[in-house]
C-alpha cells in the first residue's frame, strides 16, 4: 500500500485500531487506521521551515528511528521517541502521549545530550552511537545500536526500564 504523505517510516508501533508511524526526515508523528493504513491524522513534534519539500534534508533531520510504547514515570500511556544520536542535532526526542485526541495531543521534548553521552562512552572505542530500533519488556528499555562499517559496533543497550524513564524525565539526576 501507498502511505500518502507519509515521507518515510521508520518506526512503527500498534496500539488498538491505530498505527502510530515516526519517520527520520519528518516533523510529525503520524496515525493511521491499523486495518486500513488510511492516515487518520498527525501530531507536530517541532516547527521547522526545513519541510518544504515534504522532507528534512539530511543534514537538519532529527533522525527518529526509535519508538516505543510504554508508561511514563506519571502514569500517562503514551510513545517514546528517540532520534539516532549519530550528531548533535539528532539528541532529541520526545514523549507523546496517546490517549487524548490530536488536537490535544502535546509532544513532550526530551533533550537526550547526556543519556547519549553515557551511551557513547560504552561504545568500542571509534563507534558512533547511531540508535536504529527500540523494544520495551515489562522491566527494561532496549535500544539497538548500528555502527556503519564495523563489525563489532552493533550493540544493544539494556537499560532499566523505570530508572530510565525517570532520568528522562527530569524526575531523577542519576543516568541508569
Amino acid at each position: 500500500n501507498i502511505l500518502p504523505g507519509l515521507p518515510s517510516a521508520s518506526g512503527v508501533e500498534i496500539i488498538g485500531d491505530t498505527a502510530f508511524v515516526i519517520g527520520d526526515d519528518s516533523p510529525y508523528l503520524y496515525r493511521l487506521d491499523a486495518a486500513t493504513m488510511a492516515p487518520t491524522g498527525r501530531v507536530a513534534l517541532f516547527e521547522t521551515t526545513d519541510f518544504s519539500s515534504g522532507r528534512i534534508p539530511k543534514p537538519a533531520k532529527p533522525d527518529l528511528e526509535c519508538m516505543a510504547a510504554l508508561t511514563w514515570p506519571d502514569g500517562r500511556a503514551g510513545l517514546l521517541l528517540l532520534g539516532s544520536g549519530s550528531r548533535p542535532n539528532r539528541a532529541r526526542g520526545w514523549f507523546v502521549p496517546t490517549e487524548a485526541e490530536i488536537p490535544s495531543i502535546v509532544p513532550e521534548a526530551l533533550n537526550l545530550t547526556l543519556f547519549y553521552a553515557r551511551l557513547q562512552d560504552r561504545l568500542p572505542v571509534g563507534a558512533v552511537l547511531n540508535l536504529e530500533a527500540a523494544a520495551t519488556s515489562a522491566t527494561e528499555l532496549l535500544l539497538f545500536q548500528r555502527t556503519v562499517g564495523r563489525a563489532d559496533g552493533a550493540v544493544v543497550f539494556v537499560l532499566p526500564l523505570a530508572a530510565t524513564l525517570e532520568f528522562l524525565a527530569g524526575i531523577s539526576t542519576v543516568a541508569p
